[in-house]
């Protein structure tokens, strides 16, 4: 499943997806070359939660930008490789946050869809772990980014303020109810409410989100058909999203709305769709895929124009159900908690 970005989006990409040559579109392995090596070293960085012991050092930090420059060269000229891909994506992610984790699915999903025959590392005697591992690899260390290291908020804050991470929001909202320890959490609270309601709409992150979850899906769906045996779990960065996405309508929640007035003022430029003619109208969907990529299209508009409001992520949920078995979506759905249940049974899903 084909999925566009936006212009500037498909330009960063367009370099890294042309093949290296006619004869060899992806090149050679890049698994035993000395640049292999270097990306490690560039990646690498120390735990600052660990005892430093007798030998006192300045710990290591990963260079994000040398990581993206070296691993976007190789990938440019000397081999597609999942796994420096997915370096260059986790460059990406902690340079440019979700709009960089958007673009990292879809490089992936690109260079599966384009080049799966040989794309590096190519499967020995048939097992296909060697290109699942760099999947199941990615999974766990971007889940882990979004979770424990990327803020929440793409904005500069005043000194005052403390962007959290979803890791830290979730800590605060369990401390702030607790009387005797919640005292510091609620300052801290309180401190990014007051700089929220200044913020404008995260319409460009909402939008990257539902990209990146569009993305994770048929890079999931792509796994399941072409290595059924071997696809590692997306549950993990699924999840990730989704709390993601939550959490941002969470804040959201505390901007002010919009006057009634001007929520009620036309648009310029724009017309009555009552006053057009049928013939100019959207058509209907010719046939289900062109329903569902309809559906996507109005889930994407919704996130970027109200990216607090939880319908475009209900419809990106109903899609995701679409191209699912009904056995599945029914475990899903009857996995689910109680309070769960209840919002299906509500909406009707469940009986």
């Amino acid at each position: 499943m084909s999925i566009e970005l936006d212009a500037e989006a498909e330009r960063r990409l367009a370099d890294l997806l042309r093949p290296i040559a006619d004869d060899a579109p992806c090149g050679e392995a890049l698994r035993y070359a000395t640049e292999y090596d270097e990306l490690r070293e560039l990646r690498r960085q120390d735990d600052p939660s660990l005892p430093a012991g007798v030998w006192e050092r300045p710990l290591k930090q990963a260079d994000w930008a040398g990581v993206e420059a070296l691993a976007g060269r190789l990938l440019m000229e000397r081999g597609k490789d999942l796994t420096v891909a997915a370096w260059l994506g986790e460059a990406w992610l902690h340079r440019r946050g979700l709009e960089g984790l958007r673009d990292a699915l879809a490089l992936l999903l690109r260079y599966c869809e384009r080049y799966w025959d040989d794309v590096h590392p190519l499967p020995k005697d048939g097992d296909m772990s060697f290109r699942s591992g760099p999947l199941a690899w990615l999974i766990r260390v971007y889940a882990e980014v979004l979770e424990t290291e990327l803020p929440l908020l793409d904005a500069e804050p005043p000194r005052e303020v403390t962007v959290p991470t979803l890791a830290v929001w979730r800590e605060w909202s369990r401390l702030r109810l607790s009387e005797a320890d919640g005292r510091a959490a609620r300052h801290d609270c309180r401190q990014l409410e007051g700089w929220v309601k200044t913020l404008p709409p995260a319409s460009r992150e909402a939008a990257a989100l539902t990209d990146a979850r569009l993305l994770l899906q048929a890079l999931d769906a792509w796994c399941d058909a072409r290595m059924p045996a071997d696809a590692p779990s997306f549950q993990p960065l699924r999840q990730a999203l989704d709390h993601f996405m939550q959490t941002l309508q969470e804040l959201g929640a505390m901007q002010p709305s919009l006057p009634a007035a001007a929520e009620a003022a036309p648009s310029t430029g724009e017309r009555d769709v009552s006053a057009q003619p049928a013939s100019d109208r959207q058509a209907e969907p010719a046939n289900r895929e062109e329903a569902y990529r309809q559906l996507r299209l109005i889930a994407g508009y919704l996130a970027r124009t109200e990216p607090h409001s939880p319908v475009p992520y209900l419809i990106q949920r109903a899609v995701e159900w679409g191209d699912k078995p009904l056995r599945e979506l029914l475990a899903e759905l009857l996995a689910s908690d109680a309070e769960a249940r209840r919002l299906w049974s509500l909406l009707g899903v469940l009986p």
